[in-house]
């Protein structure tokens, strides 16, 4: 919503240009000097809103999740499982899943938030075998069988003890209830 009603108006307009997008590119181009700002685009799948920089379509968030997913692709290898608690609709996914040629990536997310993580996701990794939570009953063989697998969160118990190679959470725990 924000962005749309900035973009509506000439001076906040240039608030989210210079102050929010420029701001984000200019970290992002500090962590990587000899990048193209293309490795950044987001694939338009769904309903964004964001900003074109560089002819790159980018969206808040774009540049610190390529920066997280740079970092943390240093200690995975091929073939391991990442787990994200609240993914939302897979932008994070998105960056570290185009590192990592073979992975399990499982999401838990509300129901509603899953919809749209698994659209952008299958969408963006369409050679990806995919599991959607109610095709079937959750269990060991799905793990080794998907490589995107998205799961509400009392799921969580049904995946294998030894399974998640890194599992991640950036944002939701900060929206949850301590109590």
């Amino acid at each position: 919503g924000l962005i749309k009603k900035y973009n509506k108006n000439f001076l906040l307009n240039n608030f989210l240009k210079y102050e929010i997008f420029e701001g984000q590119l200019n970290l992002w181009k500090y962590f990587n000097k000899d990048r193209d700002v293309k490795d950044v685009a987001l694939p338009k799948y769904g309903n964004q809103i964001g900003a074109l920089v560089e002819n790159n379509f980018v969206v808040i968030g774009s540049f610190s999740n390529h920066i997280y997913s740079d970092i943390l692709k240093n200690y995975l290898e091929e073939n391991r499982t990442v787990m994200e608690l609240g993914g939302g609709y897979g932008k994070f996914a998105y960056y570290i899943l185009k590192k990592i040629k073979n992975f399990t990536y499982i999401d838990l997310d509300i129901p509603e938030t899953l919809t749209l993580a698994s659209y952008f996701l299958s969408k963006c990794f369409p050679e990806k075998r995919n599991f959607f939570y109610g095709e079937a009953e959750f269990n060991k063989d799905i793990e080794t069988n998907y490589e995107l697998i998205f799961l509400p969160p009392w799921e969580i118990e049904k995946i294998n003890e030894n399974k998640i190679n890194l599992s991640i959470n950036k944002n939701s725990l900060g929206e949850m209830d301590p109590l």
